[in-house]
């Protein structure tokens, strides 16, 4: 069986063409995100054509000869920013709601959610046979207009405005905002139908920064009662702990975790967690020594246990640079999580990853990052996540669950509302996210991972995948036959091409400051329930 990459891409003109290079860091992160190439054409030019983005009246709806978006401008074209704009008045927040129809995305359909611009657009006639999509009250913002033709034709009340500077994508789909978005991705979703990617079943899993296993409690977690909350409620909490704190474990607590494997499990938080740990390594072989560090005490910790790691880096302080990231795919790591507004960046650099929080991981140098969101992420926010087959990755601080644990409780009911999801291991989530399809002979992957297991249905000859090239990372398809039903088992790897060994790394120089500081951290974190106790006493 043979393992290549390949692609196409289809065309979609943008009418006039100047709108184009209006929106162009707009077009190009769109571009990536659905693996279509926009082209700027003129009124008439519709050659090659699978889809029309058109602005204001050029061309005509009625004159479109392929599937088509219209928005609907003013008719100086002059889309206001949320304070107003010439002859729009100042905008208001509105109340968006979603139509029930079919043709809307079913974990979309029914919604409602408020957006800055949606009070302050003009509404859009809806003719006989029109299916409004998106109503604000009862005015439309978004209709599919009757074609005699069978061409599908959408209309919207607004349009996406350029993206700023370093902003992602993102940014443009969130709570308040969307409504000038989400018809053009349900439009580039229509143009793409002819790729059915088949997602991963959808996964979830919470994560808690900073608790050691040295005792039955830290700070607000204790962990008999915490394993015993995500068992009867049917999710799953990893605790990043930190590599320097894994000299021990408290029996009681191994005990627990050992029992309670569906729903608790250990991944790994920093190295030392000092101030701006994974930002300000200088340079790769100091990045080298801090991450076999962490991988060696990660290590001799499963050793002493018996407990299974996740080799998914949880990012102290949301920073990690380049080097770091390098130095942790060079050693073995699975993934890097981190929040999407804080990507990977060099130090005193704006982070600029067009499509961070867009993707189940994003690659920096082979290593996946994985998108995760603070555990007070609002419904809105949870829902674009599923549309957008986000894993949920939520984390969160021992302080956040003073109230207690029914915090995390309320939590999976939100994100559970919001799909049918497999709550998992840090380590499951990396390594299932890849989505594929199935053409004649070929089965295509993408993957979003750097190593991942499928079963290749019988009858199949080759299996594509696409994965973005870097240098000194080389891709190893093995074949292992006879397991998985209906085919062979296939592993794909992405590994480097001058692989390290943790043990072959020298250890960062030793320095008292990294346990003294800890030693202040642990105290204060375990003091805070006592000290609170004694407020309300």
């Amino acid at each position: 069986m043979g393992v290549f990459q390949g692609g196409g891409s289809p065309i979609v003109g943008v009418f006039p063409d100047h709108e184009l290079g209006r929106r162009r860091r707009l077009f190009d992160a769109l571009e990536q995100a659905f693996d279509v190439c926009f082209e700027g054409r003129r009124e008439g030019e519709w050659q090659g054509l699978a889809g029309a983005v058109c602005f204001g009246d050029s061309p005509s709806v009625a004159d479109t000869r392929c599937p088509t978006l219209h928005f609907s401008l003013p008719r100086n074209n002059y889309l206001p920013p949320v304070g107003g704009g010439p002859g729009w008045g100042p905008t208001h927040p509105g109340l968006v709601t979603l139509s029930d129809d079919e043709l809307m995305d079913a974990r979309l359909r029914g919604r409602s959610f408020s957006d800055a611009m949606a009070g302050g657009l003009h509404e859009l006639p809806v003719e006989d046979g029109d299916r409004a999509l998106a109503r604000c009250g009862r005015a439309a913002l978004w209709i599919r207009r009757r074609g005699a033709d069978g061409i599908a034709r959408y209309v919207a009340a607004a349009a996406p405005d350029e993206l700023n500077p370093n902003e992602p994508l993102r940014n443009r789909l969130t709570q308040s905002r969307f409504i000038a978005l989400l018809p053009l991705i349900h439009f580039l979703r229509e143009v793409r139908a002819e790729r059915p990617w088949m997602e991963p079943s959808p996964r979830a899993c919470f994560i808690i920064d900073d608790p050691n296993l040295r005792a039955p409690a830290y700070g607000h977690v204790n962990y008999r009662d915490l394993a015993e909350h995500a068992a009867r409620a049917g999710y799953h909490v990893a605790i990043a702990s930190i590599p320097l704190d894994f000299r021990s474990i408290h029996p009681r607590v191994r005990e627990v975790f050992e029992r309670n494997r569906q729903a608790i499990s250990v991944t790994v938080h920093g190295n030392n967690h000092e101030r701006h740990e994974l930002l300000t390594v200088r340079d790769g072989a100091n990045a080298l020594r801090v991450a076999a560090q962490s991988l060696r005490r990660t290590i001799k910790f499963e050793r002493r246990s018996g407990l299974s790691v996740s080799r998914v880096m949880c990012a102290p302080h949301e920073e990690c640079n380049p080097a770091m990231a390098e130095a942790l795919f060079q050693l073995g790591f699975d993934a890097l999580a981190l929040e999407p507004r804080r990507q990977v960046s060099a130090e005193g650099h704006t982070p600029n990853d067009v499509l961070a929080g867009w993707e189940p991981a994003r690659f920096v140098d082979g290593l996946p990052i994985l998108p995760r969101f603070r555990l007070d992420i609002s419904d809105e926010d949870l829902v674009f996540n599923s549309y957008l087959n986000l894993p949920q990755v939520i984390y969160c601080h021992n302080r956040d669950l003073k109230a207690g644990l029914h915090v995390l409780d309320d939590a999976a009911r939100r994100v559970n509302r919001t799909g049918q999801y497999r709550w998992v291991t840090p380590a499951e989530i990396a390594a299932t996210n890849y989505v594929s399809w199935r053409r004649d002979t070929d089965l295509i992957v993408r993957l979003y991972s750097r190593r991942v297991r499928l079963t290749v249905p019988a009858g199949l000859e080759r299996v594509r995948v696409a994965v973005p090239r870097f240098p000194g990372v080389k891709m190893i398809p093995s074949t292992l036959v006879g397991e998985g039903q209906g085919g062979e088992s296939l592993e794909i790897s992405l590994v480097p091409e001058a692989a390290l060994s943790p043990a072959a790394v020298p250890a960062p120089v030793w320095r008292p400051w990294p346990r003294l500081r800890r030693l202040m951290t642990e105290s204060r974190d375990r003091a805070t329930p006592l000290t609170r106790r004694l407020r309300v006493s």
